[in-house]
């Protein structure tokens, strides 16, 4: 077998395991899937694809014994449904593939006794609102003095 001919894409290729950037980046919904906690709760597993292609995936409550738990899944929702321009979707079709910015903070979490660092989504907007928001705060277009 020759491997020669593959050289040219691997030194290309990503490596989809590494952590998407912190910061402001577009990202689009791929896929959302409601399933059975082991406690007898539901909750829905979102996919999440930035243009690049690398992945990101966020554990969304929405039935747990803990009504925080569920706020915060509701409100995760409620911002999805939101960015992407849609408020009151029927199926999980309608909020596909409708391109959202996101705000994307690294933490450190613990798990089985091992820490990771993931991504987390800290808010999300619409495109428009973050032109209006927030780009020009990245950019420091709105402090002149500062120099880059």
């Amino acid at each position: 077998m020759d491997l020669s001919k593959y050289n040219e894409q691997v030194s290309e290729a990503k490596e989809s395991f590494a952590l998407i950037q912190e910061g402001w980046i577009e990202l689009r919904l791929v896929s959302m899937e409601e399933k059975d906690s082991s406690t007898g709760g539901k909750y829905i597993n979102a996919s999440y694809e930035t243009p690049t292609g690398q992945r990101l995936w966020e554990i969304i409550n929405t039935v747990n014994r803990n009504e925080k738990a569920v706020n915060i899944g509701m409100a995760t929702l409620k911002s999805l449904y939101s960015a992407v321009g849609v408020d009151a979707p029927q199926s999980p079709d309608d909020l596909v593939d409708i391109p959202f910015m996101a705000d994307i903070k690294h933490v450190e979490e613990e798990y089985n006794g091992e820490k990771k660092t993931k991504e987390k989504i800290k808010r999300r907007v619409s495109k428009e609102v973050y032109q209006e928001k927030y780009a020009s705060k990245e950019s420091g277009a709105d402090k002149p003095w500062l120099k880059k």
